[in-house]
């Protein structure tokens, strides 16, 4: 499976295993972190670290190193796109986290191959 597509089959594994109590909990943890000025900063620490790992394990399935500037831009604006589903929930905080970040990712997959 080419990176994209094993990262969305990633990310619907990882939601399938959640309960309603514990996406809507989710999604109320999303809101607070993008409300509170202190957590909103320490989150763009953590948005850093989300895209280095997504970057190696992109890399590593396209037989690349994790710091070429094409694994490190398809890392990027997947983590983009993740922040944009963050304000998408703040908008909506009854939306499903699960399907907007792979509609999210969806929009992405024909313009980012590795």
């Amino acid at each position: 499976m080419a990176p994209i597509p094993a990262l969305r089959a990633s990310f619907a594994a990882a939601f399938a295993g959640m309960t309603a109590r514990q996406r809507t909990e989710q999604n109320e943890r999303i809101a607070l972190v993008l409300a509170v000025p202190r957590l909103r900063a320490a989150m763009l620490d953590q948005i850093a670290q989300a895209m280095e790992l997504i970057a190696r394990a992109m890399a590593e399935r396209a037989g690349r190193r994790p710091d070429d500037l094409a694994v490190r831009t398809v890392a990027g604006a997947v983590v983009g796109a993740g922040v944009a589903v963050s304000s998408a929930i703040v908008d909506d905080p009854d939306a499903d986290l699960p399907a907007l970040i792979d509609q999210a990712i969806t929009r992405l997959e024909p313009g980012l191959a590795l």
